[in-house]
């Protein structure tokens, strides 16, 4: 069974952020006090869910404001520590310049018009370049959910975009 850490945001207290473990994150968050939402989660090592969230509660504690439960500072911020805090302890290098993208088709799809328009390259010259149908780079730019995965990460690579991710050792 996986185990996730997470980031949920209340929905009713602005500012408010909760980060935890678990192995099935939406029940947990049905299961707590309040409005939360899921902000982010990732996948770690099953074992070593509590590591985790221990060493990254450790280095949030200047904003505890309730046990640790609570924390009142910028989500952002928290989302910055929980990331450095995974990579360290899973010993995974992720470039400074890497450009953190929400993982969802709609925002990856945007990144991807974003660098093909500032490469000043069109619809069809990509389509080209990548050996697939222009129709294909419409779908994938206004984020079509059903766009085959292969075809988005080939676009990505022919736009010298590396994707990169977090994964349990």
């Amino acid at each position: 069974m996986a185990n996730y850490i997470y980031i949920a945001e209340n929905i009713l207290i602005p500012g408010f952020c909760k980060l935890g473990t678990s192995v099935n994150v939406s029940n947990r968050l049905n299961g707590l006090y309040g409005d939360w939402k899921l902000y982010k989660s990732w996948q770690v090592e099953n074992d070593k869910g509590y590591f985790y969230e221990t060493k990254i509660k450790h280095k949030m504690r200047e904003f505890v404001s309730h046990g640790y439960e609570l924390f009142n500072c910028p989500i952002s911020y928290l989302e910055k520590i929980t990331i450095e805090t995974i990579a360290e302890i899973t010993e995974v290098s992720i470039p400074k310049e890497a450009v953190e993208i929400k993982f969802t088709i709609s925002e990856l799809s945007k990144y991807l018009k974003y660098i093909r328009k500032e490469q000043r390259l069109t619809q069809i010259e990509l389509a080209n370049a990548c050996n697939i149908s222009t129709g294909f780079i419409i779908d994938l730019e206004k984020g079509k959910e059903t766009c085959e995965i292969g075809k988005v990460f080939h676009v990505a690579s022919m736009l010298g975009v590396k994707l990169y991710g977090l994964l349990p050792k």
